[in-house]
This record gives C-alpha cells, sequence and structure tokens, in this order.
C-alpha cells in the first residue's frame, strides 16, 4: 500500500490504541463495574477507619490501663493511633489503585490482570468483619467479579483477545 505521493504507507505509531478486539461479553462488563464498586466501598473504608480511629482514643487508653504487662510503662496513644490510622490510609490506597488500575487493564482484554485481582481480591477478604458490613460489602463485590472474569465466556474473550493483539504483532 502506497500514499499519493508514493511512498509507504505505515501503520500510525497510534494503532495499538485502536486494537479490534472481539466483542466484550456482559460478564467482563459488569465485572468491571464490580470492580470499580468495590474500590468505591475501599474508600469509605479508608474514611470510616480514620474517623473510627480518631474516636476511640479514651477506649484504647483504657484498654492499656488494664493491661497488667503494661503497667509502669508509658505508652503514647496518640503514636499508636497514628500509626494504625497511617497503615489504614496506606493499604486503603494501594487497594483502591489496584483495584481501579487492574480493573482498567482488565477490561482492554489482558487476562493477566484477572490474576492481579484476584490476589487484591483474597488480600481484601482481611478485612471483611469490619466496618459495619463495608468490608462485607466490599469483599462480595470483588468475589462476584472475580468469578464473573473466570466463568467460560470471559476466559475465551480474554483468549480471543490475546490472539488478536498477537495477530496484530503487537503481543502484551
Amino acid at each position: 500500500m502506497s500514499t499519493s505521493s508514493g511512498m509507504p504507507a505505515y501503520p500510525s505509531s497510534d494503532s495499538r490504541s485502536a486494537e479490534p478486539l472481539p466483542a466484550q461479553p456482559r460478564v467482563v462488563t459488569v465485572a468491571f463495574w464490580l470492580y470499580l464498586l468495590a474500590a468505591a466501598f475501599e474508600v469509605v473504608t479508608v474514611i470510616w477507619s480514620v474517623v473510627a480511629g480518631l474516636n476511640s482514643r479514651a477506649r484504647i487508653s483504657g484498654v492499656l490501663a488494664q493491661q497488667s504487662n503494661l503497667r509502669g510503662h508509658h505508652i503514647d496513644v496518640g503514636v499508636v493511633l497514628a500509626i494504625g490510622i497511617a497503615v489504614a490510609v496506606v493499604v486503603g490506597v494501594i487497594a483502591i489503585a489496584a483495584f481501579v488500575v487492574f480493573a482498567f487493564v482488565m477490561r482492554r482484554g489482558y487476562g493477566w490482570a484477572r490474576i492481579v485481582l484476584l490476589i487484591v481480591t483474597v488480600l481484601s477478604l482481611i478485612g471483611v468483619a469490619g466496618n459495619d458490613g463495608i468490608g462485607a460489602a466490599k469483599a462480595v463485590a470483588a468475589v462476584v467479579a472475580t468469578v464473573l472474569v473466570f466463568l467460560k465466556p470471559a476466559s475465551e474473550w480474554f483468549r480471543a483477545a490475546k490472539q488478536a493483539r498477537n495477530d496484530l504483532g503487537t503481543i502484551r
């Protein structure tokens, strides 16, 4: 193929962004939105953890005062709370980013993102019991999404999407 000037036509460098993928099955679309819902629940969980942590200073002081093995030792409750809140925020932000980023990657047809989302989902099960059911709602959304992306229609679509990329010479 050549242009009107007789020069050969080459694919543009942005042709990869318009990769022709097979039609996405509904289970992948639903899973994508469920992963985003899980991320939204994680946002609420992080906010809840910060608020609960800030409101639990007196309770933690009382518990520490009752511990016989800690009597005579000074423990700064503010430092303990700050560390707990910081850990909750960092873990929460990582979970939110993982759910969102890899949900978008998964939606583009990259099957390896399903594995990453499976791992993030399993790790998110740690917070199932906390936050007045918010952790459980997040876990349910993530688990259902994970099951959906491993069903036959989704698996076939990921295989076809990979094959389409291979056919175009854009192996990733």
